[in-house]
């Protein structure tokens, strides 16, 4: 957590104001639109399937960097 976030929650910093999430476009929807004739369908449901291991990894592994052995 930063030390800007502590120090605002215990009040000896004016209040953080929130953000609104980044709405961002699904990754087929990108790469549609800004790759349309490198990447085909196969490709793109490829990238999306790591793309989807990634987060479940992270989502499931709060320990720490992985080590590679």
């Amino acid at each position: 957590m930063p030390v800007e976030k502590v120090l605002s929650i215990s009040g000896h910093l004016p209040r953080i104001p929130t953000k609104a999430p980044v709405d961002w476009p699904e990754f087929r929807e990108y790469a549609s639109l800004k790759y349309p004739d490198a990447l085909d369908e196969d490709l793109i449901t490829m990238i999306e399937d790591l793309i989807e291991r990634r987060r479940k990894n992270k989502r499931h592994s709060r320990k720490g960097p992985r080590l590679g052995f």
